[in-house]
């Protein structure tokens, strides 16, 4: 009798996990629709954005030429003349080294290389 009653329960056991698994079946298929409309919607977005960048840049090409060039001419020099004269008070004043190297700005400004980026050391 015992085998009967066994089987029985193996049955309905057995039964419910191929409708577990199913419904987790169905589940994986509707995320991985849902993913894959997200994703497109995102490629979307993305490709707007970057044509509406594309004709941005080609509008103000002119500009930005300009600009970049008024900068190499002016501005780049002025700023690496300033560098350079931070490089200099800190060797006559010392206390201010570590506030030029806390901005790794160095002293190596007589190769004509770009100065130093100013960008604040990570805490």
């Amino acid at each position: 009798m015992d085998t009967i009653e066994s089987r029985s329960v193996d049955q309905t056991e057995l039964q419910e996990l191929r409708t577990e698994c199913q419904t987790l079946r169905q589940i994986v298929s509707a995320l991985l629709v849902l993913v894959l409309l997200v994703t497109g919607a995102l490629d979307i977005y993305l490709l707007r954005q970057w044509r509406m960048a594309r004709a941005e840049l080609q509008r103000r090409g002119p500009q930005i030429t300009q600009f970049v060039a008024e900068y190499n001419r002016v501005s780049a020099p002025a700023i690496a003349d300033f560098v350079k004269r931070l490089v200099d008070f800190s060797k006559t004043h010392p206390d201010f080294g570590p506030i030029l190297a806390r901005y790794n700005i160095k002293g190596d400004l007589a190769t004509g290389a770009q100065p130093a980026s100013v960008t604040p050391a990570k805490k």
